[in-house]
């Protein structure tokens, strides 16, 4: 080991005199250079001295990498890898991609063969059925008949393109008695607060000047299932009822939806726990 340290440490000389002929060869000594330190390169370093003295080795702590937008540059938490403003811009750019390979898919003749074959069973199932409302429990009727008299026969939202007072205890009432019929319970049965009631139907109207906010079947229902989750107007079953008018309001503007039930059910999850933006980024993957 002695022999090894001497070995060592003659290279050192010699590097250190080579390195200090080189330097006086160009004319300047090594403390001639302002702030300039003279480092000989060696693998004796302090880690290896105490390997080699014996002594304990302190661990080394390895400072994390901070992590960055792969967008942007920008410093994000540990599980993502964009920004807020960078996420946002993919999740458009990638909805504007799946809206335009549904639209490619949905012109292909075996989509166009089963929309038609859907538009034919529809008809049918319109054609046949009665429109006469029937309960199955009676109590459930009594309160139906009793709400309907409060409201009284003056429905200011009641059109052809926006649904109404009427409309909406018609929904209500009908999940009401459904559920009762499967043995689900209710945390009560009627509106809440009428008040709320009229304020979701009055979105269907919003606007300023003679200009309406919300242009379009679509956006009329959209709005109008976001109040009716949102305001909570009935003591329960709100997203039931709100889902089952938009569907109603649809279907008397002839719009089918295909969409399956389990996803109908994530969206008004998603609206009622305001993570619609979430909603759409699971379903875009």
């Amino acid at each position: 080991m002695r022999g090894l340290i001497a070995s060592l440490s003659a290279n050192v000389c010699v590097a250190v005199t080579v390195v200090a002929l080189a330097m006086s060869a160009h004319g300047q000594a090594a403390e001639e250079i302002p702030g300039a330190k003279l480092i000989v390169a060696t693998r004796l370093t302090q880690r290896n001295k105490r390997e080699v003295k014996g002594s304990v080795v302190p661990p080394v702590r390895v400072p994390k990498p901070e992590r960055v937008c792969r967008g942007c540059g920008k410093t994000v938490q540990r599980d993502s890898i964009h920004c807020g403003e960078c996420e946002a811009d993919i999740r458009t750019n990638r909805l504007v991609e799946v809206a335009r390979a549904g639209r490619m898919a949905g012109h292909t003749p075996e989509a166009i063969a089963k929309e038609a074959a859907t538009h034919r069973k529809h008809a049918q199932a319109r054609a046949a059925w009665d429109s006469t409302m029937d309960f199955l429990h009676r109590d459930i009727e009594e309160e139906y008949e009793r709400w309907k008299n409060i409201v009284g026969l003056d429905d200011p939202y009641q059109s052809d393109d926006t649904l109404g007072l009427h409309d909406l205890l018609t929904a209500h009432f009908l999940i009401i008695d459904y559920f009762a019929e499967k043995k689900y319970a209710f945390g009560g049965v009627g509106p809440r607060n009428l008040d709320l009631l009229h304020s979701s139907l009055s979105r269907q109207f919003t606007g300023y000047g003679g200009a309406k906010k919300w242009n379009g079947i679509f956006e009329n229902c959209a709005t109008l299932m976001f109040g009716l989750i949102m305001n909570h107007p009935f003591h329960d079953a709100n997203k039931r009822t709100a889902l089952l008018a938009v569907l109603s309001l649809l279907h008397r503007k002839k719009h089918i939806i295909t969409l399956q039930q389990k996803k109908l059910d994530s969206l008004v999850v998603a609206i009622a726990a305001n993570e619609l933006q979430s909603y759409f980024g699971r379903e875009t993957r």
